[in-house]
């Protein structure tokens, strides 16, 4: 059920930039941070919104354990200053 809501959360976010009205005037790239009791990039590149879904799809969720929500704040700030173009408006979703 967890898998599913994120996947769906995920797919109406991409959903919004991947529409025609939108494809040819936004150029958006991703990258993802798991968290549970520590932190990592699921996403090392930025990434479009087809790769995003895949990584979303092989996602391990962890039920039980600790949530370092620190952790996983501080690696999506990383991630954010790392590799983006020059220029490049950045956004942070958390959930």
């Amino acid at each position: 059920m967890i898998e599913y809501q994120k996947q769906k959360a995920i797919n109406a976010l991409t959903a919004v930039f991947d529409s025609n009205n939108m494809k040819n005037k936004v150029d958006v790239r991703y990258k993802m941070v798991t968290f549970a009791t520590g932190a990592s990039l699921a996403t090392t590149n930025w990434v479009d919104s087809t790769v995003l879904g895949n990584a979303v799809k092989n996602l391990n969720y962890v039920r039980y354990g600790g949530t370092n929500y620190d952790q996983g704040l501080s690696t999506g700030a990383n991630a954010l200053s790392t590799g983006a173009r020059t220029g490049a408006r950045k956004n942070c979703h958390f959930s």
